[in-house]
C-alpha cells in the first residue's frame, strides 16, 4: 500500500476508534440510566422513562426506603449498587458520568499529544478557558484527561465489567421489591 494511502487509512481507523470510544461511554451511562428506571418502577411504580437516571433513583431508595428497612440495608446487592453509584474511581458511576458529560459537552477523547495541545487550548495555542479562579474544574478535567487507546480500552473494560457484575444485583433488587409488594398486598 502506498505511504499516502496507508497514512490516510490509519488516520481513518484512529478517528473511528476514538468516536466509538466516546459512543461506548455514552451508551454505558445510558445503560445505567435504564437500570435506574427499572428500579424506579420496581420500588416506586414510576413509569416515566425520561425522568430520572440511576443516581437519582438510588438516592431516592437510600433516602426513603433504606432507613426504614433493615433487610434492604443489609442486602449485598444494595451495598454493591450504592458503592458503585457513589464511587469516583475509574470503575465507578461518578467517574463514568463525568467522563460522559465531558465527552458530550466539552472535550473529544484523544490523547493530548495527538490533539496538538492541552485540553485547555485550541489548536493554535490560544486558551479556551481560563482557570484563574476554578482550580477544582481544572483538577477534574485533568483527572478525566483521555489517555492512549490502550488506556481507554482498559477503562472501558472496567466499566463493562462493573455493568456485567452488577446486572444480577439490579435484578435481585427488582425481585426483592416485587416480593415486598406481594407481601404487603396479602396482609
Amino acid at each position: 500500500m502506498p505511504a499516502e494511502m496507508r497514512t490516510a487509512f490509519l488516520n481513518t481507523v484512529d478517528s473511528s476508534f476514538w468516536e466509538y470510544a466516546e459512543i461506548a461511554y455514552i451508551r454505558l451511562a445510558s445503560y445505567w440510566d435504564r437500570a435506574g428506571q427499572i428500579l424506579d418502577f420496581a420500588f416506586f411504580s414510576i413509569l416515566q422513562f425520561e425522568r430520572d437516571g440511576f443516581t437519582a433513583v438510588i438516592d431516592r431508595i437510600h433516602t426513603n426506603l433504606v432507613p426504614m428497612n433493615q433487610e434492604l440495608r443489609q442486602r449485598t446487592e444494595w451495598k454493591a449498587l450504592r458503592t458503585f453509584q457513589t464511587s469516583d474511581k475509574e470503575d465507578g458511576l461518578q467517574w463514568l458520568l463525568r467522563r460522559r458529560n465531558l465527552s458530550v459537552h466539552s472535550i473529544y477523547l484523544r490523547p493530548m499529544s495527538e490533539r496538538g495541545g492541552d485540553v485547555d487550548e485550541e489548536p493554535n495555542g490560544e486558551p479556551l478557558f481560563r482557570y484563574e479562579f476554578n482550580h477544582l474544574e481544572k483538577r477534574l478535567r485533568k483527572k478525566l484527561t483521555p489517555g492512549t487507546a490502550l488506556q481507554e480500552i482498559e477503562r472501558l473494560n472496567k466499566q463493562l465489567t462493573q455493568s456485567a457484575t452488577l446486572f444480577p444485583a439490579v435484578l435481585a433488587l427488582c425481585e426483592y421489591a416485587a416480593d415486598q409488594r406481594d407481601a404487603q398486598r396479602w396482609r
